[in-house]
């Protein structure tokens, strides 16, 4: 197994974090210039069940990804990816609280199966590149959530209804969404995440 990793600190909650990751309309929101949305797939509640999409790389790569959450906590969101190739890895968010206020996240990609050329390219660099990738996605993930609360206050995000149903019980004040509304297929099967 090909492990990937990055890490940073979020100035905000857990919660708020969390709450962040499983609307499935920020994800639009954490994509980098490599990383191209062609769906996000969400239960009735806006909470992300997978995506699919195209990761461009150097040298004019390109893969086709299909992603699917299968599992959720208070401090976690995990799933996997299958490329086209029939390279297939585990994402996994991980938060942790850290003070003040903020949250130690990391996001990792384990490569479980590899295709032969995708193999070759981990060797020839693309663990560096993913890396990178994965680092400029916390960036993202720093830059959007910046302005969110870290005890109470109006947060510039939006968040899955379930997620708003605990930022409401702990928190008086409500969300806000200032940014453009992104297109999101509806998955009916709403008892487990799938894409």
């Amino acid at each position: 197994m090909r492990h990937i990793s990055a890490t940073t600190t979020v100035p905000a909650p857990p919660a708020v974090v969390l709450g962040f990751l499983r609307a499935a309309a920020n994800h639009r929101r954490l994509a980098t210039a490599p990383i191209r949305l062609r769906e996000l797939h969400a239960g009735a509640d806006g909470e992300l069940h997978g995506a699919v999409l195209v990761i461009r790389g150097p040298l004019r790569v390109r893969r086709h990804a299909r992603t699917r959450v299968e599992t959720a906590g208070p401090r976690h969101l995990g799933g996997s990816a299958r490329l086209h190739t029939g390279t297939v890895a585990t994402v996994r968010w991980e938060l942790s609280p850290a003070a003040p206020d903020g949250t130690d996240v990391t996001l990792s990609a384990a490569v479980t199966t590899a295709g032969a050329i995708d193999r070759l390219l981990l060797r020839a660099g693309g663990r560096r590149w993913a890396g990178r990738l994965l680092a400029a996605t916390l960036d993202q993930l720093v830059a959007e959530l910046a302005g969110a609360p870290r005890r109470g206050g109006r947060q510039p995000l939006r968040l899955s209804a379930a997620s708003r149903s605990r930022e409401a019980r702990a928190s008086p004040v409500g969300s806000v969404y200032a940014g453009p509304e992104p297109s999101i297929s509806t998955v009916s099967n709403t008892a487990t995440p799938r894409a």
